[in-house]
């Protein structure tokens, strides 16, 4: 346009559109076409309403004579940088009228399209430029001039040129375009600093948060947290109604959420870079769905338990797999869909194969990603990756200020946790180099293992998660629900087993700072407990011998969680069932001490249950195993029956089967159930009835055999706080763990123009 000068000095703008009086006088020699795509539209007053501008660079709210801010000039700015590069304005007509219904209805041809020597990542940066409503668009000029200047620092691919070019050509090519690219930053960065944030004084930061849906429960399963949208304007996250998991979409503009169908059993949500849909694992696949909603679709299986995901702006998406022995690491898929590949990755430092691989996160120029890895030594470190080479960068080794995952965030911050406090440290994505010191975000961030629950966005959103609050409590309750007596103080309990007498309770606590956890013992009637593990690992799910001198857990001290068996007399613990790469933990041993029954949880089946025979001939022995999840498995006191959970009905259900030989079928609940006991003689059943106000359930058998059971009957309310439970042989005490009387945890924290409160 006419407006933007070249000079030795580099580009000059000399006016905007909006100052002009009137249009321009038509040249003698001037084509009619030409003549369109300089015509400038001036009112006869400046009356609200009005159209104002020169027709092919105004903004789709200039043509509808609605209000507009400096976003205008973003869309302006992208028709000028496409202008540029191809060499024909994105919208084109045969008249004024012609040319606003393209800029208001049709969308321009990728300039990729048009010139196949131009980078991808283009696309995406002036596409964004050219968004309809201006919410889409990048919010301020100094966003593109970082993306462009991201781009103008990458080595440009030779093989974006093409490839029948000779090699003084093809360099002469490479030169203009980066010569080309330079010049855009330069307009760019000049017109931030009129538009920028940064040209103003410092935004406020703002700081509120998002309760939990009403009626909905959050369930994080394995590395799942919440994710704010790249452009800041929408939360996904995952939680349980009605006692079915699936993906929930929650405007931060808005006072509710929504749930998107076709999304049960959803996990481990991450965006894709335009913010308009998202990714999840769901049923041994990876699928896509509009963030507005709409049918999913699946992308492909997945060969083992995903556990993150990232999607870079090139159309790549790159997630982990772990449990699935020979298969886990970081894979590549398109996102439009394919066969994934595995990634084969080394330390550069080392030269050694990684071992572990997880958490990937796509940086600005979509090829290189950052993640956790580790090699065969066992050592971990924050690497630099990229989808075109085998080699890793290590940038942080084991210790120091992370010990969690990472995220990018423009314009130059690496954020990860240590402990619950979230960090920001300085981040030069092109050489890939930390720069001084971590700066401290945020305390009490929750997380699991080395998955910290907080999302950043690329325009300063940043969400998190906290640590639960007082965590739970331990209480005795009566059949009729009345509260008898307090067990120890509030902490994060899980997995209530009783001895066979009675007269102690082993349960997991977690450490509210690492989220590892560890088993200890409560002795009643003193109720004071004593620690039995305390492995740098996460251990959980005891469960007692018959004869309450033993316990069998599950712990990851040397690998994969597995089954290690413990003498309480001299607290010395021994592999029992070795590792086979996949989680497993115990779930109840018989009373005549012959059987345990334990979950496998296998990627290809999920969660499947196996009996072990710890006798002189150990062996292992699949017991049900579908493609349905099957969890909680107890043995009645005779040893004939086994209860369990599944969900192949949708939810989850309580059923019981024949032992050792496995017979039909029988559902025991009606309305969902959870956590099946059987009472010491066999003659009832209890479970947890998952209805929007959970029950403790209790299930008679009219003789000790499984095949007479009675109607399920409520025998106590429990409110939807409950986490789990046991009962005493006899039927008539309850200890359970709820949540302990503190505010609800929040859905999330929101810190919007979170860099504008960074204090090194």
């Amino acid at each position: 346009p006419g407006n933007i000068m070249l000079t030795k000095f580099g580009a000059k703008l000399l006016d905007f559109g909006l100052a002009r009086l009137k249009p321009p006088v038509k040249a003698p020699g001037l084509d009619e076409q030409s003549a369109i795509q300089t015509e400038t539209v001036v009112p006869p007053e400046t009356d609200d309403g009005l159209v104002v501008g020169t027709v092919p660079y105004m903004a789709p709210e200039q043509l509808e004579g609605k209000e507009s801010d400096a976003r205008a000039d973003i869309f302006s700015t992208g028709v000028v940088l496409y202008e540029m590069l191809t060499g024909r304005r994105p919208f084109v007509g045969g008249s004024s009228p012609s040319v606003m219904a393209a800029i208001l209805k049709s969308d321009p041809p990728r300039m990729s399209q048009l010139r196949s020597d131009l980078p991808r990542s283009l696309d995406h940066v002036i596409g964004q430029c050219l968004a309809k409503n201006p919410d889409d668009r990048w919010q301020s000029a100094h966003d593109i001039a970082v993306e462009l200047k991201w781009i103008q620092e990458t080595p440009l691919h030779p093989e974006a040129a093409a490839v029948s070019e000779s090699g003084p050509l093809r360099r002469l090519r490479l030169g203009w375009m980066a010569a080309a690219i330079a010049a855009i930053a330069v307009v760019v960065l000049g017109a931030a600093l009129i538009f920028s944030p940064r040209a103003r004084p410092p935004q406020e930061v703002l700081r509120y948060s998002l309760d939990v849906p009403e009626g909905t429960t959050i369930d994080e399963p394995y590395w799942s947290l919440p994710a704010i949208s790249p452009d800041g304007r929408r939360l996904a996250f995952v939680a349980i109604t009605g006692g079915r998991r699936g993906l929930w979409i929650r405007p931060l503009d808005a006072l509710s959420s929504q749930l998107l169908a076709g999304t049960e059993e959803a996990s481990a949500p991450f965006w894709s870079p335009d913010s308009r849909s998202i990714a999840f694992f769901a049923g041994g696949t990876l699928k896509t769905i509009p963030a507005d909603g709409g049918a999913p679709r699946t992308l492909s299986d997945v060969p083992g338990v995903a556990a993150s995901g990232s999607w870079s702006r090139n159309g790549t998406i790159a997630f982990a797999i772990a449990e699935a022995p020979g298969k886990n690491g970081l894979y590549r898929i398109s996102a439009s869909g394919g066969v994934p590949s595995l990634l084969h990755l080394k330390d550069d430092a080392s030269k050694q194969d990684l071992a572990y691989a997880m958490f990937p996160s796509f940086l600005p120029d979509g090829n290189h990603f950052l993640f956790l890895g580790a090699d065969r030594s066992g050592a971990g470190a924050l690497y630099a990756g990229s989808l075109d080479a085998a080699g890793a960068k290590p940038l942080l080794r084991k210790g120091g200020w992370l010990d969690s995952r990472v995220e990018y965030a423009p314009p130059g911050y690496l954020l990860g946790l240590n402990e619950n406090t979230l960090f920001a440290h300085v981040f030069d994505a092109r050489a890939e180099r930390l720069e001084g010191r971590p700066i401290r975000i945020a305390e009490n961030v929750g997380r699991f293992a080395r998955g910290g629950r907080f999302s950043v966005s690329q325009n300063g959103v940043l969400v998190y998660r906290p640590a639960g609050g007082a965590g739970s409590r331990l209480a005795w309750f009566d059949r009729a629900g009345h509260s008898l007596e307090p067990v120890g103080a509030p902490a994060e309990y899980s997995d209530l087993r009783l001895s066979p007498d009675g007269r102690r309770l082993a349960v997991t606590i977690a450490d509210p700072k690492t989220g590892m956890r560890d088993i200890w013992v409560f002795r009643f009637p003193e109720g004071t407990p004593t620690r039995l593990t305390s492995e740098p690992s996460d251990e959980f799910d005891p469960i007692w011998s018959h004869d309450g001198n033993e316990i069998v857990f599950s712990s990851g001290r040397d690998g994969m969680p597995h089954l290690f068996r413990m003498s309480l007399g001299d607290r010395t613990a021994k592999v029992l069932i070795p590792e086979n790469g996949h989680v497993q933990w115990a779930c109840d041993w018989s009373e005549d001490g012959r059987s345990l029954v334990y979950i496998d949880r296998d990627p290809n089946t999920w969660q499947d249950l196996w009996s072990f025979h710890p006798g002189d001939d150990p062996k292992q022995v699949p017991l049900v195993g579908t493609r349905f999840n099957e969890i909680d498995a107890k043995f009645s006191p005779d040893g004939r029956w086994i209860a369990y959970a599944s969900d192949e009905s949708g939810r989850y259900e309580v059923y019981v089967r024949s032992y050792p030989e496995l017979g039909e079928t029988r559902r025991v609940s009606s309305s969902g159930g959870r956590i099946p006991r059987w009472r010491g003689d066999g003659k009832e059943i209890f479970y947890v009835d998952l209805d929007a106000e959970p029950n403790i359930m209790s299930v008679p058998l009219s003789a000790p055999a499984a095949e007479l059971l009675d109607a399920p009957r409520p025998l106590f309310r429990v409110g939807s706080n409950i986490r789990g439970y046991d009962v005493t042989k006899d039927g008539q005490r309850f200890v359970l763990n709820y949540d302990a009387d503190t505010p609800a945890t929040p859905l999330v924290h929101v810190v919007v123009n979170w860099t504008s409160g960074l204090h090194p």
